[in-house]
């Protein structure tokens, strides 16, 4: 067994134990300033301290916790006024971290941020600036969120456009974690069971066959949804660093044209003369939502100059890795589609039809990218070809979103496939412990321990043991 699930698990429970003594942090939350705003959060068990030491507040008696109040901001040691702004408090555990939470909500000038975070450290030792993702790791270690969806979070922050944003906050939500919670409990009801069956076989247990069925059917539903959710990984790197669009095709088809209109600038440089793009160029774009990387690649033709055949043999490796292909014709040209051994969707389209010349017959879409005919077709064809790479019409099925999961689910499905294997040898010692070994690796998910009690719970509410 890989010891990566096993280690994410057991440096959870020590920071767990360890969570007392943790230090009250803080850190600006807003971005760089300046700014209009600027919002510094304090967590920690001296957090509302800073109510007492640096505003007015605490002589007025008791602060009421999520109450917004508007108050002069103080540095605490020279008393000088450093702001005016908002303060609000969360007690434990009713707050992001778990902890005693305090914002301040200031102007987001340099010199009054800078005031405010000196101030905060001039509190005492036990008062430090948050190291990067402290704040979500401590909420984590609070159980108030769990490791995926800690990694869906900052899925949510690197969001640039509407489908990364609507993928990354579903991940957030409770029914993956639900999910991911259905087949834990699954999985220890399984090992219940058979554990059960070798503790206590001449007791008063179902027939084994029974039981041993019951097993097998479970763990065989758990391991083909793991599985399903383990073929979204890709998918989901796809969304998350963008599709890649490769444009293909003869010199002077338009390829550099159509660049430049799906990117809506001047990437590529535009020419009559054969052969002008020969490295290949790309540019992402916001497409509807989608993030996209689109590629213009080198004409595809026979030729002796070395630069060309460099640059046409990056266009076929750029086609055949690409997530979709664009690939254009005219009417004088002739079509090397074949010869790039393509495998994925492509789209073809005949350009330069505002001339007025043939089309092939085979060609999806006829346009101009002078006249822009045919231009919303494309679009709406591309559109349509994405949804089917990312899977987009199934956006609320659990998917694996990072390495990390991959490997813990990987490890699951591969003891799970084991168990069953091993079930059917009718050894029941080693199913019990691969069982157990998949278990702890989908545990590692949501950083959460299986404990004995869980399955002894499961044991006894099952069975009349002991009669």
């Amino acid at each position: 067994m890989s010891a990566q699930p096993m280690l994410f698990t057991r440096t959870l429970q020590l920071c767990r134990l360890c969570r007392r003594r943790l230090s009250t942090i803080f850190a600006l939350s807003t971005a760089k300033m300046p700014a209009a705003v600027a919002v510094i959060r304090v967590s920690g068990p001296r957090a509302h301290e800073v109510i007492n030491r640096m505003t007015h507040l605490g002589q007025s008696g008791r602060v009421t916790p999520r109450y917004m109040y508007h108050t002069p901001l103080l540095h605490c040691e020279s008393r000088e006024v450093l702001d005016r702004g908002m303060v609000v408090s969360f007690r434990a555990p009713r707050s992001f971290t778990g902890e005693d939470v305090v914002e301040i909500q200031s102007h987001g000038g340099v010199a009054v941020v800078d005031g405010l975070l000196e101030s905060l450290a001039s509190l005492g030792p036990e008062f430090r600036m948050a190291t990067p993702g402290e704040f979500t790791k401590r909420a984590v270690l609070n159980n108030k969120l769990s490791l995926e969806q800690a990694e869906a979070t900052l899925h949510v922050i690197q969001a640039q456009t509407r489908v990364q944003r609507r993928r990354a906050v579903a991940n957030m939500g409770r029914s993956h974690h639900q999910m991911f919670d259905r087949w834990r409990d699954k999985l220890i009801t399984c090992q219940a069971l058979i554990e059960a069956q070798l503790d206590f076989g001449e007791d008063d247990l179902p027939d084994q066959e029974v039981i041993l069925s019951e097993v097998t059917s479970s763990l065989t539903d758990v391991i083909a949804e793991l599985k399903k959710s383990l073929g979204s990984f890709e998918r989901s790197r796809r969304v998350r660093e963008g599709l890649r669009v490769a444009l293909v095709g003869a010199p002077n088809v338009g390829k550099s044209s159509l660049m430049n209109l799906l990117c809506d600038r001047s990437v590529a440089i535009v020419s009559p003369v054969s052969g002008t793009t020969r490295d290949v160029i790309e540019a992402p774009i916001d497409f509807n939502g989608f993030p996209l990387i689109i590629q213009d690649t080198a004409g595809e033709r026979e030729t002796s100059d070395l630069i060309e055949m460099e640059g046409v043999r990056r266009a076929r490796e750029i086609g055949r890795s690409a997530d979709v292909v664009i690939h254009l014709t005219s009417c004088d040209s002739q079509s090397h589609l074949d010869d790039l051994g393509l495998s994925q969707t492509v789209i073809k389209v005949s350009n330069k039809c505002d001339l007025g010349t043939g089309d092939p017959d085979d060609a999806a879409v006829r346009m101009s990218c002078t006249t822009l005919e045919g231009f919303d077709r494309l679009c709406s064809l591309l559109e349509e070809a994405i949804k089917n790479v990312t899977n987009e019409s199934h956006e609320n099925s659990v998917e694996v979103c990072s390495e990390r999961q991959r490997q813990a689910v990987s490890e699951c499905v591969s003891h799970l496939e084991r168990a069953v294997t091993e079930e059917e040898e009718d050894d029941l010692v080693m199913t019990a412990e691969r069982v157990k070994l998949g278990l702890h690796a989908l545990s590692s998910l949501v950083g959460h321990r299986v404990h004995t009690d869980q399955i002894l719970d499961v044991v006894f509410s099952k069975f009349c043991i002991g009669k």
